[in-house]
C-alpha cells in the first residue's frame, strides 16, 4: 500500500473547500483504499481549513477557554446554558454554530 497526495473538495455548510490530503492506494491496482485514519485527518484538515476562512474557534481555543475559568466540560455547559454533549463535539472538532461561536470568542 502506498500513501499519496491527493486533492479533495469537501462541502462544510454549504461552501467548497479545497484541500490537499494524503490517501492510501493499492500498490498493484494504484486505486484508492478506504483508510479510516487518513480519511478522519482529511476531513479534519477541511474543517481547519473553514475555521481560518471564516475565523471560527478552533477546539483547543474552546479547551484553553474552558481551562482559564478552572471548569469541566459538564460545567462550562452549564454555565453557557448549553448540553454537555456541545462542548464535547466542540472541543472534538465540530463547527460551532455562528452564534455560538460569537458567545466563545466573546469569552476569550
Amino acid at each position: 500500500m502506498d500513501v499519496k497526495l491527493i486533492d479533495e473538495v469537501y462541502t462544510i455548510r454549504g461552501e467548497k473547500i479545497a484541500i490537499r490530503s494524503s490517501a492510501r492506494f493499492d500498490s498493484q491496482t494504484n486505486k484508492q483504499v478506504f483508510d479510516e485514519k487518513l480519511d478522519d485527518q482529511a476531513v479534519n484538515e477541511a474543517f481547519d481549513a473553514y475555521r481560518v476562512k471564516h475565523d471560527v474557534i478552533s477546539p483547543d481555543r474552546i479547551k484553553a477557554l474552558r481551562h482559564k475559568y478552572g471548569l469541566n466540560q459538564r460545567d462550562f455547559a452549564t454555565l453557557l446554558g448549553w448540553s454537555p454533549t456541545t462542548i464535547a463535539t466542540y472541543e472534538t472538532g465540530a463547527l460551532p454554530s455562528k452564534s455560538n461561536d460569537r458567545i466563545l470568542k466573546s469569552l476569550e
